[in-house]
């Protein structure tokens, strides 16, 4: 988990108005699943290669896992 970028996220979120609070902390909660799905001691094993890159393209990473679910050419 990039713990950079969720710092990041939680410094902007912090400044938000308290009414917000809730909200804030769903976005993070979320950013937290997202790489959870990437991290082999969290649910990267447990999800499909596919899964991971889709995650990779919300977190605006490229996608790596291809070769494991496009279909190959004959």
């Amino acid at each position: 988990m990039t713990n950079e970028k969720l710092q990041t996220i939680a410094d902007e979120i912090s400044e938000w108005p308290d009414d917000k609070e809730p909200i804030a902390q769903d976005i993070l909660n979320a950013y937290k699943f997202i790489y959870r799905l990437l991290d082999p001691e969290g649910f990267g094993f447990a999800v499909t290669a596919e899964v991971r890159d889709c995650a990779r393209e919300v977190l605006g990473m490229p996608k790596v896992e291809q070769q494991l679910y496009m279909p190959k050419d004959e």
